[in-house]
């Protein structure tokens, strides 16, 4: 026989639990946590996405700035590295 999940109690203020509630409806808790926890992760990968993919296109149409931008972000971080030495 499948063992239960483990739960928890976690105290929350009685506006966000009622407020979770609202979004819950009718399903448990749980469901909805996990819901909202995916469209969280879904959201956060597709704004790394777009970062990456903007990110990109700038390399490809200004070569000169990103190589000026990497320049400078090669000598903050050997200025860091520098300094931690000390």
């Amino acid at each position: 026989m499948a063992e239960a999940p483990k739960s928890t109690s976690i105290r929350v203020p009685e506006d966000l639990r009622d407020q979770l509630a609202a979004i819950a409806g009718r399903r448990p808790l749980a469901d909805a946590l996990a819901q909202l926890i995916e469209e969280h992760e879904t959201r956060r990968m597709q704004a790394q996405a777009a970062f990456a993919d903007a990110l990109e296109k700038g390399r490809m149409e200004h070569p000169e700035i990103h190589e000026l931008s990497q320049k400078r972000a090669d000598n903050a971080i050997e200025l860091l590295r520098r300094m931690s030495a000390q």
